[in-house]
């Protein structure tokens, strides 16, 4: 009787399959690695905008001086004082200038804005208010 030799054998049907699966494996651990990699990446670190604001706000208390015509001011939402700030003329360096740091609680939003010297004589409007951290419930300064 002759043999019909079209089909495959359970072996070798087996064997494909362990192939085949230890691919896709090595496939899907290697995307899975990668989405990891991108959401940790892409992830927002909720400290991160703290941090820029200590850091800004620690030099600016560090850099702070007693300077005539800008007075020290400060309510539970606001803070403004006399310190170095960076000249808005390029190049110049730090010049004394007045700082202000508001909180809104509406919004729930600190900002910083600063002005330099001139500015604050000329009573210049200052430089728009730049967002310093986002999603602050409380702050009292």
């Amino acid at each position: 009787m002759p043999r019909n030799e079209s089909g495959l054998t359970l072996i070798e049907l087996l064997v494909t399959t362990a192939i085949l699966s230890v691919i896709s494996l090595a496939i899907y651990s290697s995307l899975n690695s990668g989405i990891k990699v991108w959401q940790r990446i892409t992830r927002e670190i909720p400290h991160e905008e703290l941090d820029i604001f200590f850091n800004k706000f620690a030099r600016d208390l560090h850099n702070a001086i007693r300077f005539t015509g800008i007075s020290f001011l400060g309510t539970d939402e606001m803070l403004e004082f006399a310190t170095l700030v960076n000249s808005p003329l390029g190049g110049a360096g730090s010049t004394p200038g007045r700082v202000r740091y508001v909180y809104d609680p509406g919004s729930h939003k600190l900002t910083r804005s600063q002005q330099d010297y001139s500015q604050v004589y000329t009573g210049e409007e200052a430089a728009k208010e730049q967002p310093i951290a986002g999603d602050v419930t409380s702050l009292k300064f």
